[in-house]
């Protein structure tokens, strides 16, 4: 297995886009059994290798004393390669992609590499470097839609698979995952990487029994990985270390001395020196990175493996290698055997390769020219062509396929020899099976090398077969599986397998499935010229799957029947069908499910021969028997495809409304009555193991397409729901995925997200980050007050990058508008936990809950649980302001038949009302419910809830000097309170063009003109005052004015100075004018209503009229 820093170096186990050759090494099987088995022991062994512990000293960050990762976060911290934020390390947050793929890249001193061509990682993102690194290496592989997802959480499996790819562990074949419960949720790509970490002990289930695959991967949990792989890193230069037998040791830096007991060496960075010295008997190392070089000095080792360009190992003072390897991507590579020193075998599969040194080489096994310069070394031509072998002399001699010859001598023989290599000798062993392609027949072998035994031309008979191999005549042939041709479609799929189809056919029999068969089409056409429509009992189509049979169709192909005769393909005796792409013309029928199981996923479908009935002449295109699909033993699902005429989601065939679309896709009506099965999400069959995917507004409101079903969906990117995309059907689970969730509305009195009459099911809404800009948005609102379901809220968090000043909203609450409760006597549950609110609101509307919006009603056995529930944003409301809830109406059934926990919940700013009378409180309606007064008596907290206008029963004066350039206010209040002048310009104005005042004209007027709350219509404007300031005069009334009619009253608006704000207030007859520095074709004349807030930060907390 290679590791390194070019892409692909990860091989085919790996799951990479190219598969390079896998290079067995020579080594004795009870050999290999005893290595991998020392391997996996030292891997397991946990490793802490801290100078200094943590109870010796103060932890870095100081959200980590005590904690179980203590130790790893301090070490990998320490090393540079994962870092915390402002003092904290935050050990349980989760990892991205890109995290994941920044660490791995400076674990790794990974090069800068190209542009890996992902759609998502674009050259201003601050991971954009970190992605191709790990691209260009091999460790981290994109989706098939050329995304890569950065900024989705890394699930555990993943993140896996990469930190495998990355370390060179090799997944296992086969791998059994079946002592965990959830083994069957781990993703195919994922399942041998993740069985070869857990055997070799870096990681393992989050319990004895659960892997959590689907899981996202904490911070706390990355570094402790880290540690149980890596026992020993060394990232400084010039430094020696001391490995202790425990796990890899990871060389990242130049002029690196290793000393102690070694298992596995890597050294995946470009252009370091490495010195092991002293260590016997190392497992491997490898060498991915390019011009890096290993020496090993009086060391010894089983296998070394060079897999960077120019990479090199030296060996001196008696060191010993068994086994050298020197991979196709290690162009370059040089093997140095010192004087004294031993190397049993050479195998090359790199261009410009050398072997040099005075020392022992004993045999080079190549498949390239190479040169060598060893005495007495056996070289070994392992390929099929002739290579070149220059000598230390400089002299060239050419070694045929399969042959030999020896440094020095004159000597070489044919066949499989091994030649004089000693103790490193091999003999190649080979399939009994027969290769093919369309020229040769041969033998290839077994030994993982790439060799051949009897290769030879194909020799026909009359019966156009190989008489050797039995292969087809690729003239003559139908169909081929693996390179071995058949005359007859019929005849491949007889064997099973993967089949390719050469050539249109024209069959004159139904071509009969009946084992695994994956037929690839290639492009070709399978018609029929003669009738098939029973000419044996049971042929129906061109294609039947029949007992035993599983066919996929690919290779977008075409079915195509004669006209009045067949279908295309007909699926029988419960066997199973699934088309990928292509065309299917039939008649009555394209495909037909007698008994059996259909899956589409592409194709286009349509018929020739339409149903007599005029009224269903098209509803047949896909059809099954209908005593079987009501008894469950005919099936069709459609993810994919376009039909003619045909609308696969309401198959008026089977019955109206009759769907044979799957959940998450849905049918969409084209042109020339067209359909097309297009999928709704972005991914997923909506389980929890395989949630359906959302990525955009449209997607988020595909859910309302099924209709409240209870499924299972993820969020994976930032979504702005436009307005009219709400949901408004739900049941099921919304994993928000730590992703941004808010609406793009931009007007109205609030927004909500799930905007529903009621949940039609138990629904639970997780890890969402709600934000909002000028508009209250909730998360949740029930239009008819209630549901009988329950419902989850967990790890929600509410932001706002501004002051909320617009809401007017009755029973508002930021997780739920209106109320949860169980209409109908059932008991439910709701919890919410570990919820965050962090937003200024001033709500004009009746009631408001920080949580909910108006209170619970109480059924038999109804529980509400809140847990770690925290309110950061001070929150204004008119009347009935709280907490927990807003509305306190239905209160007095908590007593009854309801059950409130509450755990850790508090609120750090204030909550409050506008009315003196109004209900304030943790949990509003104590008057009328024990429990809920016994709540306040333990969660009210001092100051933080307020009721009523601090400013009523005050006596105020304001006062202005002689320039009406000063304002202060005197006031019988001792509080620290901010105020302002508040003058109110209420009357309605006209402009110039004889139209009504509107947003136009607005825009001509200061922009800091304010609609906060509480103002009737018309607009306000603000100016500060100094609290108890010296000023000379009693304060004038005020008058608005644009500049021009100013000047016909007699002000001499140039001599004006203008404010930044745009406008000046001058005193004219014991007036203060305003007088606006408005464009002639405004015109203000107006009154000005005079007011005074009161501030509390930004929080309005009272308003006085003077």
């Amino acid at each position: 297995m290679f590791i390194g820093n070019k892409k692909c170096r990860i091989y085919a186990a790996c799951g990479v886009s190219q598969t390079p050759k896998i290079y067995i090494l020579r080594r004795k099987e009870e050999k290999m059994k005893r290595k991998l088995l020392s391997l996996l022991l030292a891997l397991t062994m946990t490793v802490s290798l801290l100078t200094v512990g943590a109870s010796a000293v103060e932890p870095t960050y100081d959200d980590i004393a005590g904690h179980w990762a203590e130790a790893s976060i301090e070490r990998w911290s320490g090393h540079g390669i994962i870092q915390g934020n402002n003092g904290k390390f935050n050990p349980n947050g989760q990892l991205t992609c890109a995290h994941f793929a920044a660490i791995l890249a400076r674990l790794l001193k990974l090069p800068a590499a190209k542009d890996a061509g992902f759609s998502d990682n674009t050259p201003d993102a601050w991971h954009y470097d970190a992605i191709n690194r790990c691209a260009a290496a091999g460790i981290l592989k994109g989706n098939l839609n050329g995304t890569v997802t950065p900024n989705a959480p890394i699930t555990r499996e993943r993140a896996m698979v990469m930190l495998g790819r990355a370390l060179g562990i090799e997944p296992i074949e086969n791998p059994d995952l079946t002592q965990f419960t959830d083994g069957a949720q781990v993703a195919s790509y994922a399942r041998g990487m993740l069985a070869a970490l857990i055997k070799a002990g870096v990681v393992g289930g989050v319990t004895a029994d659960q892997l959590a695959p689907q899981n996202n991967i904490t911070r706390a949990a990355t570094v402790t990985i880290l540690d149980r792989a890596i026992g020993t890193y060394a990232d400084k230069a010039g430094e020696t270390v001391n490995a202790n037998g425990k796990g890899i040791v990871l060389v990242v830096a130049d002029d690196v001395t290793v000393t102690g007991e070694v298992n596995k060496l890597l050294v995946p960075a470009n252009d370091i020196e490495v010195t092991v010295k002293g260590s016997k008997n190392i497992d491997d190392i490898t060498v991915s990175g390019d011009n890096s070089k290993v020496i090993l000095d009086n060391a010894s080792a089983d296998n070394v493996t060079l897999d960077g360009e120019k990479s090199a190992v030296e060996t001196k003072n008696g060191a010993k290698i068994d086994n050298v390897i020197m991979s196709e991507n290690a162009s370059g590579a040089a093997v140095d055997a010192g004087s004294g020193t031993t190397i049993g075998n050479v195998e090359n599969h790199a261009e410009d390769a050398t072997v040099t040194g005075s020392g022992t080489v004993k045999k080079v096994e190549s498949d390239k020219d190479i040169t060598v310069k060893t005495k007495d070394t056996d070289v070994k031509n392992i390929g099929d062509e002739k290579i070149t072998v220059t000598d230390k002399s400089g002299k060239d001699s050419t070694v045929s396929g399969g042959s030999s010859s020896t440094t020095g001598s004159s000597s070489s023989s044919g066949g499989s020899s091994s030649g004089g290599g000693g103790g490193s000798s091999h003999s190649h062993s080979y399939a009994d099976a027969w290769s093919y392609d369309d020229t040769y027949h041969w033998h290839a072998a077994t030994c993982g090398h790439n060799v051949v035994s009897g290769k030879a031309e194909h020799t026909y008979g009359e019966d156009h077969k190989c008489t050797v191999c039995g292969s087809a005549d690729p003239a003559q042939a139908a169909a081929s599986i693996n390179g071995k041709n058949y005359l007859t479609l019929q005849e491949a799929v007889a064997v099973g397998g993967e089949v390719k189809l050469l050539k249109d056919v024209d069959i004159s029999e139904t071509v009969i499935v009946t084992k695994a068969v994956k037929l690839d089409l290639n492009g070709k056409t399978i018609s029929n010229t003669n009738d098939l429509w029973e000419k044996r009992a049971d042929d129906w189509s061109l294609l039947s799957v029949r007992a035993g049979g599983d066919l996929t169709i690919t290779g977008n192909g075409t079915l195509k029947a004669k006209e009045n005769d067949c279908y295309a393909v007909d699926v029988q005796d419960g066997a199973t069908l699934t088309i990928e792409n292509g065309t299917f013309v039939g008649n009555i029928h394209a495909v037909y499910v007698y008994q059996g199981e259909l899956t589409v996923k592409g194709g286009a479908y349509s018929i020739q021969q339409k149903y007599p009935d005029t009224a269903k002449a098209d509803e047949f295109v896909l059809n099954c028997y209908d005593k079987h699909r009501t008894e469950g033993t005919a099936k069709i699902t459609v993810t994919g495809g376009t039909f003619v005429k045909f609308n696969p989601a309401n198959c008026a065939a089977e019955g109206a409304g009759t769907n044979f679309v799957a959940a998450g896709y849905a049918a969409k009506k084209l042109e020339d009555d067209k359909y097309e099965v297009v999928a709704l999400f972005d991914g997923g069959t909506g389980t929890a193991e395989d949630p359906f995917l959302i990525a955009t507004s449209k997607q988020f409101k595909a859910i309302d397409q099924l209709n409240g079903a209870p499924y299972c969906f993820k969020q994976t990117a930032d979504i702005a729901v436009a307005a009219g995309d709400e949901v408004t059907k739900f049941a099921g689970v919304y994993d928000g995925g730590n992703q941004e969730l808010s609406s793009a509305r931009t007007s109205g009195k609030f927004a909500a997200l799930f905007n529903v009459a009621g949940l039609s099911g138990h629904a639970a809404f997780k890890n969402i980050h709600v934000t909002m800009g000028e508009l209250a948005t909730s998360l949740l609102s029930c239009a008819d007050w209630g549901t009988s379901y329950g419902a989850d809220f967990e790890n929600l968090t509410f932001t706002s990058t501004s002051e909320l000043t617009k809401a007017n909203s009755n029973n508002f609450g930021f997780v739920v508008i209106n109320a949860i409760y169980t209409d109908n006597g059932d008991p439910a549950t709701y919890n919410f936990k570990d919820i965050t609110v962090n937003v200024n609101l001033q709500n004009a509307g009746t009631c408001t809950g920080v949580l909910i919006g108006s209170g619970p009603c109480f059924n038999v056995n109804t529980t509400m649980n809140f847990i770690n529930c925290t309110n950061d944003g001070t929150i204004t409301g008119t009347s009935s302001v709280g907490f927990l809830y807003g509305n306190s109406a239905y209160i007095e059934s908590l007593d009854e038949s309801g059950t409130i926990t509450v755990t850790n919940c508090t609120t750090n700013a204030v909550i409050k009302s506008t009315k003196d009378s109004a209900d304030v409180a943790f949990a509003p309606g104590t008057s009328k419910s024990q429990k809920a007064a016994e709540l306040n008596t333990s969660y009210q907290q001092a100051d933080k809830y307020i009721v009523g206008n601090c400013l009523n029963g005050k006596t105020i004066s304001v006062t202005q000097n002689a320039g009406a350039d000063k304002f202060s206010i005197a006031i019988d209040d001792a509080s620290d309170y901010t105020y302002k002048l508040v003058l109110n310009v209420a009357a309605t104005y006209r402009t110039l063009d004889g139209e009504a005042w509107d947003e136009a004209d607005v825009a001509k007027i200061p922009s800091n003109w304010d609609e906060a709350w509480n103002v009737s219509n018309g607009l306000k404007y603000l100016i500060a005052l100094n609290k108890d300031a010296s000023a000379a005069d009693e304060l004038n009334s005020f008058h608005a004015y644009d500049k021009r009619t100013a000047t016909s009253k007699g002000i001499d608006t140039d001599a004006l100075s203008y404010n930044e704000d745009g406008y000046a207030i001058v005193v004219k007859d014991g007036t203060n004018c305003i007088v606006f520095n408005t464009t002639e074709d405004t015109y203000i004349d107006s009154n000005v209503s005079i007011l005074v807030y009161a501030y509390s930060g930004n929080t309005l907390v009272g308003t006085k009229a003077i």
